[in-house]
C-alpha cells in the first residue's frame, strides 16, 4: 500500500495560498489534496467553467506552472508525477451544494524533461 509523503500534506496550506497570490484567485476557490503521486487542484470560478475549452485549458495550464514553481522549491513533491485540475462550476446564490458540479478535469502528467504537460485521453 502506498501512504503520503509527510510533508505534503503540511505544505498543501502554503502551496495553496501561493497559488492564489500568484493567480488572482481567492485562497478559498482553491482546494488541494494529495496523493503518493497525484496532485489535485480544484477551481472554483463560474466565470471560468463557462468559458470555452481553449481558455479552460489555458487557465489549467497556468495553474500547473504556478503549481510546479511551488512544488519545486519544497521537498517531498518529487514523486508526484501528476497534476488533475478540477474545474467547478459552484452553485448560484441561494442555490444548494447540488448545484455545484465538475464542469472540466484536465490531467498532466510529468514528461522526461521534468515539466508537466497536458495528457489528452
Amino acid at each position: 500500500m502506498l501512504s503520503v509523503e509527510p510533508k505534503l500534506p503540511a505544505a498543501l496550506p502554503a502551496i495553496q495560498s501561493e497559488v492564489a497570490a500568484s493567480t488572482g484567485y481567492w485562497a478559498e476557490a482553491i482546494a488541494l489534496l494529495a496523493g503518493p503521486a497525484r496532485l489535485r487542484l480544484s477551481i472554483s470560478d463560474a466565470k471560468l467553467a463557462t468559458s470555452d475549452q481553449s481558455a479552460r485549458e489555458r487557465a489549467a495550464s497556468d495553474l500547473v506552472a504556478t503549481l510546479q514553481g511551488a512544488m519545486e522549491s519544497r521537498a517531498g513533491f518529487a514523486a508526484i508525477q501528476q497534476i488533475d485540475i478540477a474545474i467547478v462550476h459552484p452553485a448560484e446564490a441561494g442555490g444548494g451544494m447540488s448545484d455545484t458540479h465538475v464542469e472540466d478535469l484536465l490531467q498532466f502528467r510529468r514528461a522526461m524533461n521534468q515539466r508537466f504537460v497536458h495528457h489528452i485521453t
